[in-house]
């Protein structure tokens, strides 16, 4: 049985990583292609300086001395918080798009615990995790006031969590401070820092993702009681994260194939679970997160007493959508009105379902594949999207500033979006053909399996956003992950793996 796992866990390995691979490197293709580049003295300035960072970091990870638990977290707090909180108490800006929508809702939620008819059509039709992202604004409006600036400051305190977990997540894999330099690193990302003017929904979605993940991943090194407290938890918070953002079942797809190809040898402080004790934690974890959904399921129903299924009807609709390469645009918006006014609300996914997959055959393969390669570039391709619209603010779009000035400060770590994006896809790609060696040379086979963990969500994500809708936001979830791939092989890079990864 272990000899048959073994082999199946070295082809889908092989396969994640030249997947991933090939999928980095083509959205970096025709994003580069594609790009406005900066003045050249800027990017200049900006690689020097990304070099000089990762050799400190390198410098940081090869030290002696390891940055202690209690200074690391505290340390990563006022770097989440502090550059979010400089920016939010410098400048106001309008809310526009889906932001207007969750601020309007919560709102009213909190007032009322309803919203408008209007609004009910539009959630019960494509927009069923709306009604769990305002409850979420909601409460914090019930307990620190209602106000823009309190959902606002609650994503900075939902980024910071996240922060932390991805800390705590990072520690399975690697050293004390490689940890560190890892949640630092996305403590700083200069795009999310540019994004916390927006009342998004990401950030609260990464925050229960990952604390759901870290969860999970402690425990595996416990025994006991605890260990099933510590799944019914992980599953609990997972399926919240579900509700908000469906993506989640990639990453619960991904711990599934974790245990099933967990390995008898010892990985870690404690010795591997044995197959039966596998099933156990995992039928554990999938009670409790089918049992959150299901909560959060009749929660909705109070707000939103029909729901159309299956949830991505619409997002495949979207997603095939050639002429903005699987994004919204004003003819598709013209389609969901006339299903939404033909048909029964319960119904409007399923005809939208079929409606998408009528427009991916109705393509000839040309068109089909250069949909799909675009898809790639959305989603993968750009790096700094949050960056440019907040710089937008300033010149194209300076009516939608509502108050202040966005500080030079921020702006000029903003600046850093692009050329550290793209540098973090290069690496990615590289680490991807590197694991492809290993595996092919039959060498480092635990260190690749802890890559092969992480980039297993990774994979998913690109997955379905070929499918489904393409927006540049998406890739939220997979940068995160991506820093810790990257880190995780930098550690021991030098080494070319001859040590074992976190210890």
């Amino acid at each position: 049985m272990n000899k048959i796992l073994n082999k199946a866990c070295t082809v889908f390995m092989a396969i994640a990583f030249l997947w991933a691979g090939l999928y980095m490197l083509c959205s970096q293709l025709l994003s580069i292609h594609q790009s406005e580049f900066m003045d050249y003295r800027i990017a200049a300035v900006s690689i020097i300086l990304i070099l000089g960072i990762l050799y400190a970091c390198k410098k940081v990870m090869d030290g002696k001395n390891e940055i202690s638990l209690k200074m690391a977290v505290l340390i990563l707090i006022l770097l989440a918080v502090i550059p979010r909180y400089f920016l939010l108490h410098n400048v106001s800006v309008e809310q526009t798009s889906d932001y207007a929508t969750y601020l309007v809702n919560s709102l009213s939620i909190y007032e009322n615990f309803s919203v408008s008819q209007d609004w009910q059509l539009y959630f019960g039709a494509i927009a069923g995790n709306v009604p769990i992202i305002c409850g979420i604004f909601a409460l914090g409006f019930k307990l620190l006031g209602a106000s823009l600036a309190v959902g606002l400051f609650m994503n900075v305190l939902f980024y910071t969590g996240a922060v932390v977990a991805l800390y705590f997540l990072a520690l399975r894999f690697t050293g004390k401070n490689t940890a560190f330099l890892t949640a630092a690193i996305y403590a700083l990302w200069p795009n999310n820092i540019c994004y916390s003017v927006s009342m998004s929904s990401e950030p609260m979605y990464i925050f229960f993702l990952f604390s759901g993940l870290a969860l999970f991943t402690y425990g595996l090194q416990i025994r006991g009681i605890m260990l099933l407290a510590s799944m019914l938890l992980s599953g609990a918070v997972l399926g919240l994260s579900q509700a908000i953002r469906p993506i989640t079942v990639n990453f619960i797809l991904s711990i599934v194939l974790v245990l099933v190809f967990y390995s008898n040898r010892k990985t870690a402080e404690n010795s591997s679970h044995s197959f039966k004790q596998r099933l156990v934690i995992l039928s554990t974890l999938i009670v409790a997160y089918m049992i959150t959904l299901w909560g959060l399921g009749l929660y909705t129903s109070k707000i939103v007493p029909i729901v159309s299924k299956p949830s991505y009807g619409w997002s495949l609709f979207e997603g095939s959508n050639i002429n903005t390469y699987g994004q919204w645009d004003p003819e598709s918006s013209k389609v969901l009105s006339r299903v939404m006014s033909e048909y029964p609300l319960e119904q409007v996914q399923t005809v939208l379902l079929g409606k998408g997959i009528e427009r991916i055959k109705s393509y000839d393969a040309p068109t089909l594949i250069h949909l799909l390669e675009m898809k790639t570039r959305n989603v993968f391709g750009n790096g700094d999207l949050f960056n440019k619209e907040l710089r937008s603010y300033i010149t194209a779009q300076p009516t939608l500033i509502k108050s202040g000035s966005v500080p030079m400060v921020i702006l000029a770590w903003g600046q850093l979006s692009f050329w550290l994006y793209r540098m973090l896809a290069l690496y990615f790609i590289y680490i991807c053909f590197r694991c492809m060696y290993f595996i092919l040379t039959m060498r480092e086979r635990e260190n690749v399996y802890r890559l092969f963990v992480m980039i297993l969500p990774v994979c998913g994500i690109m997955a379905v956003h070929l499918l489904l809708t393409s927006i540049e936001r998406y890739n939220y979830p997979a940068i995160p992950i991506m820093i810790m791939i990257g880190m995780t092989f930098m550690e021991r890079y030098s080494f070319i793996f001859r040590k074992r990864m976190g210890g």
